[in-house]
């Protein structure tokens, strides 16, 4: 406890050793909690169901330039679970705003959905349905969270006790 209280005032004083200390530990925090929700994910069943739309919309205002207009992947879809039924709008874990230029990172997602015409395979929490998604957390994602999750801790020891 007394190096955390250390690094405190390291970082209320404004100096880089604290201030680096305390990002790395919150981006530790964060990705464990992000991580943990990951792995559950990928333990979701899945079930089929209809696809109503998918596509991508606009995100915010709409700029007179497309370079300049924010996009994000727009689904709604519906299915059923034990005689009940939903409808979900989640196409990725991941949540991607983006603009014109980027909308390829879009048109994967969207492509990356296993669907036969309007019939698709939902992902869905089996203790609460109604919260689904299209997509599973694939393995890049999850290496890139471990990426954020160990590597500012990983550089924060190297530039000071290495």
């Amino acid at each position: 406890m007394e190096y955390f209280y250390t690094m405190f005032e390291m970082a209320k004083a404004g100096e880089k050793q604290g201030i680096i200390f305390f990002i790395a530990l919150y981006c530790f925090l964060i990705m464990s909690i992000s991580l943990f929700g990951q792995w559950r994910m990928r333990q979701w069943p899945s079930t089929i169901g209809k696809l109503i739309t998918a596509g991508t919309r606009v995100f915010g205002a709409h700029d007179l330039s497309p370079s300049d207009t924010q996009y994000r992947a727009n689904a709604l879809y519906e299915f059923e679970i034990r005689g009940k039924k939903y409808q979900g709008k989640r196409v990725s874990p991941w949540i991607f705003i983006t603009n014109k230029n980027a909308s390829a990172i879009l048109e994967h997602q969207l492509n990356s959905i296993d669907r036969q015409g309007d019939r698709v395979r939902i992902f869905y929490n089996p203790d609460n349905p109604k919260k689904s998604t299209l997509l599973k957390p694939g393995w890049f994602g999850i290496c890139v969270s471990i990426a954020i999750w160990i590597g500012p801790l990983i550089g924060y020891w190297i530039s000071y006790y290495r």
